[in-house]
């Protein structure tokens, strides 16, 4: 006679599902407010309390502002320039794991850009024939 010995296996773990009970969190209030504000998830997270020309960057960052991909980090794009030492890859670290917990938690995951990227790289090697050709006429 078979053994169907993972069947119980199955209906045991069922069953202790339907009995679980999904508790609040001591640190509830926290993890909020992590999630709403981008220099307290860096405090509170990496415990990596912002600078103040972070927390400048902070604002260019995160504008509240949605797209049709994107949740309070839309709008236009950003140059980051700063001496070394700043802290720049950590704070872009930073805000790239809180996208991601702010996308998955929308179920929203982020898109890939590969396509966004190509387009780009499409334009370039059309500039660059452009410029090719302008400046052999140039010359002759």
């Amino acid at each position: 006679m078979p053994s169907y010995t993972h069947l119980a296996y199955r209906r045991n773990a069922k069953a202790a599902a339907r009995n679980q009970q999904i508790k609040q969190p001591k640190n509830a209030e926290d993890l909020k407010r992590a999630r709403e504000d981008f220099g307290f998830f860096c405090d509170y997270v990496a415990d990596k309390p912002p600078a103040e020309h972070h927390k400048n960057w902070h604002r260019h960052f995160v504008t509240n502002e949605n797209s049709n991909c994107l949740i309070k980090i839309a709008g236009p794009n950003v140059d980051l320039l700063a001496p070394r030492g700043s802290a720049k890859s950590t704070v872009l670290g930073l805000l790239t794991a809180w996208a991601i917990g702010i996308h998955t938690q929308a179920k929203m995951p982020l898109q890939d850009n590969r396509m966004i990227y190509q387009n780009i790289q499409d334009e370039l090697d059309n500039e660059a024939q452009i410029f090719s050709n302008t400046y052999t006429l140039e010359r002759r």
